[in-house]
């Protein structure tokens, strides 16, 4: 049997590090950032001016904008064509400023005719735009 080199060489000290010690006190100092970092927004005391808001005004209307995985549009249910898209945006935006479009667009559809409706959205200088997505579990829009 070969004798092992290690135990040739029994007088030398041994070559290798100990990392234990080292992972327990980086263990130990994540611990402490993970506990003391949330506490360090509410570190700074900061009295804040008080404002009289308007009222926010939750009647704006808000018009639906569909895209089905035909490529047909609808702007509040109604079939229209998407060049007219805009126009008819735009009308809605010149009754009340604050309008807001509702994208619902099929997941299926080629994105060409999406960003078409898209860019017509922004012409018309809709204000707020939301787009629509389905919940993961339920399959549902919000």
């Amino acid at each position: 049997m070969k004798p092992d080199s290690r135990d040739a060489d029994a007088g030398e000290p041994l070559g290798e590090i100990n990392v234990t010690p080292l992972v327990d006190v980086v263990l130990v100092l994540l611990v402490i950032f993970l506990i003391a970092a949330p506490l360090m927004t509410h570190a700074i005391r900061v009295d804040l001016p008080k404002a009289a808001a308007a009222p926010h005004d939750t009647h704006a209307a808000t018009v639906i904008v569909t895209v089905d995985s035909h490529g047909a549009v609808y702007v509040d249910g109604r079939p229209t064509a998407p060049p007219d898209v805009e126009a008819v945006l735009a009308r809605h935006v010149a009754r009340d400023p604050r309008t807001s479009v509702s994208l619902h667009a099929d997941r299926n559809e080629p994105f060409g005719t999406v960003a078409a409706v898209i860019a017509s959205i922004g012409r018309a200088r809709v204000a707020h735009v939301a787009i629509a997505t389905a919940d993961g579990e339920s399959g549902t829009a919000h």
